[in-house]
């Protein structure tokens, strides 16, 4: 649980928050899994990090976050929708 990406802004907060939280580079590889994400998913930071989100994120739904990640990544915005 050492292995927090301190570099992300607002870390304190994203760590201290309630509710599990996942960040993602533009690849896809994690780069912030707050102690919640641990607790409810069971996955320790260390084995999380730097792995691709595809891998450890068992949702509905992967397909369209990789449609977002690369909308974004080409600097379209967010949808309101």
């Amino acid at each position: 649980m050492n292995q927090r990406a301190p570099a992300l802004p607002h870390a304190a907060v994203l760590e201290a928050i309630g509710v599990p939280v996942m960040a993602t580079d533009s690849t896809g590889a994690i780069i912030c899994w707050n102690r919640s994400a641990e607790e409810r998913l069971g996955w320790p930071a260390g084995e999380v990090l730097g792995g691709h989100y595809g891998r450890f994120a068992e949702f509905e739904g992967t397909d369209q976050l990789d449609l977002l990640r690369a909308r974004l990544a080409r600097g379209r915005a967010f949808p309101a929708d």
